[in-house]
C-alpha cells in the first residue's frame, strides 16, 4: 500500500473535528464528535461536479484525522485518513485487511471490513439492501427462457449469498444510518493506539448528504442485454 498525503488540513490554529479555531485545546483520544462541511469535486475530464461531506480533527497526542463521506452505488461510503505532522500514519493492516469496530446508538458492536488504496486510509460503507440486490441481479447470468428453473435457482442462491457477504463486511444499513443519533467508529492504528470518533449522523450537512445518497438509489439500475 502507498501513503496518502493530507489534502484537507491546511488551516491556522487548531482544527478540532471540522471547526478551525485559534487557542482551542484538541479533543481527547475519543470519542470525538465530527462536524461536517460540503466539498464539491469537479472531474477534470468530464466536468461533472459531485459533492461529498468532509470533516477532520486532531487528537490530543498529535494524530490528525481527515474524514469524508460520499454516495456510492451501494449506499454511503466513509473514508478515514490519518497523519502526524502531515506525515502518513498507517492503520493496523494485517495481510492487507483490517476490521473497524462500529457501534450504532449504543447497540451491539459490529466489525466492518475496511478497504483502501493507501495504508493510512480505511474505507467502510453503509449499504442499501435493495440497491445491492439490483446490482447483484444485473450482474448474474440470465437464462434464455424463464422456464430454465435450474439457472433461475442458481441466480437466486448466488444473489442471496453475495448479499449476505455485503451485509457481513459493511458498517450497517443506509436506513439505519439515516435514523441513528450516534455512530461510533474505532480507528485502530499501527502505532498501537485506537481512536474513537462519532460520525454524528444527525449533523445537518452529513444527514443531507445521506438523504441524497438514499434518494439516488431509488433510480432503476440499467441491465446488460
Amino acid at each position: 500500500m502507498k501513503h496518502h498525503a493530507p489534502i484537507c488540513i491546511a488551516v491556522s490554529g487548531v482544527l478540532v473535528f471540522g471547526v478551525a479555531r485559534a487557542q482551542v485545546a484538541p479533543l481527547p483520544t475519543g470519542p470525538g464528535v465530527l462536524s461536517w462541511q460540503i466539498q464539491q469535486v469537479t472531474d477534470k475530464m468530464t466536468d461533472v461536479i459531485t459533492s461529498k461531506a468532509v470533516s477532520g480533527g486532531i487528537f490530543d497526542d498529535g494524530i490528525s484525522l481527515e474524514a469524508s463521506a460520499s454516495c456510492d452505488k451501494l449506499g454511503a461510503d466513509f473514508a478515514f485518513d490519518t497523519f502526524r505532522n502531515r506525515e502518513a500514519v498507517a492503520f493496523a493492516w494485517r495481510e492487507n485487511k483490517i476490521g473497524l469496530r462500529v457501534r450504532v446508538n449504543g447497540g451491539e458492536v459490529r466489525t466492518a471490513q475496511a478497504e483502501a488504496e493507501y495504508n493510512n486510509e480505511a474505507k467502510v460503507i453503509f449499504y442499501d439492501p435493495s440497491a445491492a440486490q439490483k446490482i447483484i441481479q444485473a450482474a448474474l447470468p440470465k437464462g434464455q427462457e424463464r422456464d430454465n428453473y435450474l439457472l433461475d435457482m442458481f441466480n437466486g442462491v448466488t444473489g442471496e449469498a453475495t448479499l449476505n457477504q455485503i451485509a457481513a463486511v459493511s458498517a450497517g444499513k443506509l436506513k439505519e444510518l439515516l435514523s441513528a443519533g450516534s455512530v461510533r467508529v474505532e480507528l485502530d492504528l499501527a502505532n498501537g493506539r485506537a481512536y474513537v470518533v462519532d460520525l454524528n449522523p444527525q449533523d445537518q450537512v452529513l444527514h443531507g448528504l445521506i438523504q441524497q445518497c438514499d434518494a439516488s438509489l431509488q433510480a432503476p439500475v440499467q441491465t446488460h442485454r
